[in-house]
């Protein structure tokens, strides 16, 4: 939706939009604490529920626009793709995949199970959502450094210059 309403100003309302739900556990986590604590867990995912649903809904049913136009086609289908497959399948490109799925690995592993690592090292239920706040608060920070990298360049690019 932000491509298309903003096409090739896209960047910072996408960059707004990643930085802002890199707050998301930051803000739910003592939420769902606090929610937790106070009625139960089943009670705590209808409230949830209910609050993701009157926040989106309406979200959608007034921004989403309800035809999209057309995407233009390239003016050479076939050979267009010839640069991305000789990008997907350098060495380079492959490394950086695998790479990727190690760090996902390592992130997730560590933000699905700080809660009960830090509740079994002594942590009430609050302070171990405190300590998924810190997870989400140095996601955004990570996000900040990166964005600010001077001099960086798409990978794409890079390697389709490389290639050509």
């Amino acid at each position: 939706m932000i491509s298309r309403w903003y096409g090739r100003n896209r960047v910072r309302p996408l960059t707004t939009l990643t930085l802002v739900a890199g707050f998301a556990s930051t803000i739910f986590a003592p939420l769902t604490a606090g929610l937790t604590a106070a009625v139960g867990w089943r009670s705590t995912f209808l409230v949830l529920a209910a609050l993701l649903g009157l926040i989106t809904v309406p979200l959608h049913a007034l921004f989403l626009n309800r035809s999209w136009p057309a995407a233009a086609s390239p003016a050479r289908p076939g050979r267009d793709r010839l640069p991305v497959r000789a990008v997907a399948r350098s060495p380079e490109f492959l490394g950086l995949q695998a790479l990727m799925v190690l760090l996902c690995l390592g992130l997730y592993t560590v933000t699905l199970n700080i809660i009960p690592l830090l509740m079994e090292k002594g942590a009430g239920y609050a302070g171990a959502a405190l300590g998924l706040d810190l997870v989400g608060a140095g996601q955004v920070a990570g996000r900040l450094l990166f964005a600010r990298r001077p001099g960086s360049k798409s990978l794409f690019l890079a390697q389709a210059r490389r290639h050509n």
